[in-house]
């Protein structure tokens, strides 16, 4: 009995070293886990927060182009205006000055000092075109304004 005595007592203590190492691997590899599972919660809650961003950004994005598009649009459409504006009041003007030119020549021809071909001399051939060639104070007139509203229409839609 003497010797079961002996041998118990390792026995039992290589046993209770058994089940305590046990315990403690089974709780080691249970915190590795539990960290391992908290590490993949962390790296999916980032992935989910940078996809998140990545689409607010993508959407920042196209605002900023559609904003974009539609500013250089309306910069288009207000010198398309301007240049609209420009050739109607160079038609005009090409209108009054033939008229100008043909009420010349009659009330030359009628005043009766000069004959048909020196009226013409002096008043010239009316010119009826949309785009005549007006005198140089009418066509710089026509000129800067036209600039002038284009300026205009770049410091109202200015392009970044």
């Amino acid at each position: 009995m003497d010797k079961i005595n002996k041998l118990s007592l390792p026995v039992i203590i290589l046993i209770s070293s058994i089940i305590l190492g046990s315990l403690y691997y089974a709780t080691e590899v249970s915190k590795q886990k539990s960290v391992e599972r908290q590490k993949e919660m962390m790296i999916e809650a980032e992935n989910k927060r940078l996809e998140i961003e990545n689409k607010r950004l993508e959407e920042e994005k196209n605002e900023a182009e559609k904003k974009r598009i539609l500013k250089s649009n309306m910069l288009e459409n207000c010198i398309k205006n301007a240049y609209i504006v420009y050739v109607n009041n160079w038609a005009k003007s090409c209108e009054s000055n033939a008229k100008n030119i043909s009420d010349g020549y009659k009330n030359c021809i009628n005043e009766g000092n000069l004959n048909a071909s020196m009226c013409r001399s002096v008043w010239g051939e009316p010119d009826n075109r949309n785009n005549c060639t007006l005198p140089n104070q009418i066509g710089k007139r026509w000129d800067d304004t036209y600039q002038k509203e284009k300026d205009e229409c770049y410091k109202k839609y200015p392009q970044d």
